[in-house]
């Protein structure tokens, strides 16, 4: 038993770059798990945690100015813990502070270092906007002519995304939260919201509770804490994260199986007369195959032992975006017990199946069929068939080339495997750069403003304003879905009067809301819930349902708001087609209870989510190179492998070394091109399903984006790669072929 394993192992080893290939794609398969898994496990256990710890509020709602508040206070009460949250936000210097007081029951603040601010000169802030700024504890700040020393840093647990209340997402550099004492709160003017947050009592049923308060009509607006994006965005990006994993693990995972399998039964099939031997000297088939089986084991295990290291290392890029993009406090690598064993045993326990399933069956076969070939080959099928008549219609340098590709399907599968996973993740790539510009091509075309000033009261036009502004009507409401199904959003009607915001359709045409009866959804609405011109959806407005038509797609405006006419919009409403509460404007707004959107800040908001994208491209990028790399390697390598007694025959009849590359080894340049051009539609749909499902996740629209040089420039990366590998195997054959003439010219000698 001692010898037979100690010659298996010896053949095995023979095989030292596939061997090499085999470690490798295991180690990836196990890096790409792990490099995500390590940034999400500890995570999400810490952010259910912290949620728990600071009270992070169920629920935020605001109240009719007709309903009786006191009522409906008392009624949520007996279900809920209710807090009045107020923050005003304070502009000074291109800075935005949004100052409130210390809260006492709900979201409460965690202090990083310091303390909570008790005396009228103090102030704490949040920590990234303190280390952009180089401030620390001691330093002082002014706003609105007033001296603040900060006194601490603090994270707030309902804004673990920068999305103030109301408002648009913010940057760190250019603006923070700041808790400071009541009466500096009260002395301080600035643009105030208010809200009340409330948690479910423990004893509460909050499914039960959420339906009966969604049905009050008291709310003028109500959000749970899956619509909050500024307390769930951190969770809901990191379980998108690990769904991804999970993905490239399976898929992986698969590939490097069908390595295996090929592996094996070519090892098998080489080394018959061996295996036919050591069964004839009395050997089982379970002792024959225990090499191969402890073999794989130990190349699995390795190599997902070396991908989870080198995961725990690359986790800290995600570690790090995660630290810029979320204000939260523990960020953290770590596994949990369950995600190590899943992503180590899934690739163990898959090649080790897999070498039994090519080796054992084989093996149990009478001793002279495993020493012999009995078995014929196959009859040519029709697609071979077929192939073969279109190749003869091909130039003669092509002929040969493309026969010889022909005869390894197990490799011209690889090659498609290659090309297609390349090309995925490629346009994935594309299309995650260009969201951000496309985002903000639909945000300013047709806008020409400086000012977006919302009201909160209603207020009466004025004609002599239409000059440089152009009023509207905004009004929460929820669209109902096929299956019932509610999305929140903003519906606006738009006057007819001013030229401050044009809609456009696809074919660049104006779209003029004030003549539709109907509505125009944009053009993220239409794509993720399959939206279209002319349907009639139901649009659920202060608790009335009233069914509409889709009249236009928008391909410019915001994202999640529905536009209508000022007029249709006030009908619904039943207020005066003559009210506003917003308006489109050049000029800055005199009112102090406005509160004011520039384009600036709108632009810095856009900005700010591009660099999520543009990480998330750069890992599908990385990915599609080592991915690609690896599979034409072992494309070329197969090729190598199963032609050296062809090589050998070409030799002897005088081929020079330059001949035979061209024959056998630079074969698959054509078939890359033509598989490529049958990949391509593929992986856009696949694209396209993907970036859909990713968007309905995360609520942030990833609209598709490709262009035709794209596409030339994922073929021109192929066939570089290729190019690389085939010069490295062509360097290798051409040291072989000198050694086999010097060791030629000395037998002839």
């Amino acid at each position: 038993m001692r010898y037979l394993n100690k010659h298996v192992y010896r053949v095995l080893k023979q095989n030292r770059g596939y061997t090499i290939l085999l470690f490798l794609m295991v180690v990836l398969t196990s890096f790409m798990y792990f490099f995500v898994e390590f940034s999400v496990d500890r995570n999400q256990v810490h952010i259910q945690e912290y949620a728990e710890t600071q009270h992070l509020e169920d629920f935020r709602f605001q109240l009719q100015e007709d309903a009786d508040r006191l009522h409906v206070l008392e009624e949520i009460h007996t279900e809920a813990i209710i807090e009045e949250k107020r923050f005003k936000k304070v502009t000074q210097d291109s800075t935005n502070y949004y100052l409130l007081s210390p809260p006492k029951k709900l979201n409460v603040p965690y202090l990083s270092e310091g303390r909570l601010p008790v005396a009228s000169t103090e102030i704490a802030l949040m920590p990234q906007y303190m280390d952009k700024h180089a401030l620390t504890i001691g330093d002082s700040i002014t706003i609105k002519n007033r001296d603040l020393t900060i006194v601490g840093s603090m994270f707030l647990p309902d804004y673990q995304s920068f999305i103030p209340f109301n408002d648009l997402k913010q940057d760190y550099n250019q603006a923070t939260f700041g808790v400071v004492t009541p009466d500096v709160y009260h002395e301080i003017n600035g643009q105030e919201e208010r809200y009340y947050a409330a948690q479910f009592k423990p004893d509460v049923d909050s499914g039960s509770a959420e339906v009966r308060i969604s049905s009050d009509p008291a709310f003028s607006y109500l959000a749970f804490d899956s619509g909050l994006e500024s307390s769930t965005e951190p969770l809901t990006a990191i379980d998108s994260n690990q769904s991804l994993a999970q993905s490239f693990l399976f898929l992986f995972t698969f590939i490097t199986l069908f390595i295996f399998y090929m592996f094996y039964t070519r090892f098998v099939r080489l080394h018959r007369q061996d295996f036919g031997c050591f069964k004839a000297m009395g050997y089982t088939a379970r002792q024959i195959s225990h090499a191969p089986l402890v073999y794989s084991l130990i190349l699995s295990t390795a190599g997902g032992l070396v991908g989870m290291i080198l995961g725990f290392f690359g986790s800290s890029v995600l570690i790090h975006m995660y630290a810029q993009m979320y204000s939260f406090p523990f960020w953290e690598r770590g596994l949990e017990l369950r995600s190590i064993l899943f992503g180590l045993l899934i690739p163990i326990i898959g090649t080790v199946l897999v070498t039994w399933m090519s080796i054992v069956p084989f093996l149990r076969q009478e001793t002279f069929h495993v020493m012999h070939n009995t078995i014929k080959p196959l009859p040519n099928g029709r697609l071979t068939t077929a192939l073969q008549s279109v190749i003869s219609l091909l130039p003669e340098r092509l002929r040969l080339p493309l026969r010889v590709v022909l005869r390894k399907w197990n490799a011209i599968f690889l090659s498609a495997a290659a090309i297609f996973l390349m090309t995925l993740l490629f346009i994935m790539s594309s299309s995650l750069y260009q969201s951000s510009g496309a985002a903000l091509e639909s945000q300013t075309t047709g806008m020409h403003y400086m000012y977006d000033i919302r009201y909160p009261d209603l207020k009466e036009d004025e004609v002599t304003s239409h000059r440089s502004s152009m009023y509207y009507l905004r009004q929460s409401v929820q669209l109902v879905e096929v299956d019932g199904q509610k999305l929140s959003g903003e519906l606006v009607g738009m006057d007819d009067q001013g030229t401050q915001v044009q809609l456009m359709n696809h074919d660049n045409t104006p779209i003029l809301p004030a003549e539709l009866d109907g509505i125009v959804v944009s053009e993220a609405t239409s794509s993720l819930y399959d939206i279209q011109s002319g349907d009639t959806v139901q649009l659920i407005i202060n608790h009335h349902p009233h069914n509409v038509s889709v009249r236009e797609i928008s391909r410019n405006g915001e994202a999640d708001t529905i536009y209508t006419s000022k007029t249709q919009l006030a009908r619904w409403m039943n207020v005066s087609p003559s009210m506003h509460n917003g308006e489109y404007s050049n000029d800055s707004s005199q009112d102090s209870n406005a509160r004011v959107v520039t384009a600036e800040d709108k632009l810095a908001a856009l900005r700010s989510d591009a660099v999520s994208s543009q990480s998330s491209a750069v890992i599908n990028q990385v990915a599609g190179i080592l991915v690609g790399f690896l599979l034409i390697y072992l494309v070329i390598l197969l090729n190598v492998q199963d032609s050296h007694k062809d090589m050998h025959i070409l030799r002897l009849l005088g081929y020079n070394h330059r001949d035979i590359n061209r024959m056998l080894i630079d074969v698959y340049k054509p078939l890359f091109v033509l598989l490529y051009l049958i990949a391509v539609p593929v992986a856009i749909l696949a694209a396209r399903a993907i970036l859909r499902m990713i968007s309905l996740q995360t609520g942030d629209y990833i609209p598709f984006q490709i262009h035709w040089w794209i596409l030339i420039l994922i073929l021109i990366l192929i066939l570089l790669q290729y190019q690389l590998v085939v010069s490295l195997f062509k360097r290798k054959m051409f040291q072989q072929s000198r050694v086999m003439e010097f060791a030629d010219s000395l037998g002839s000698y």
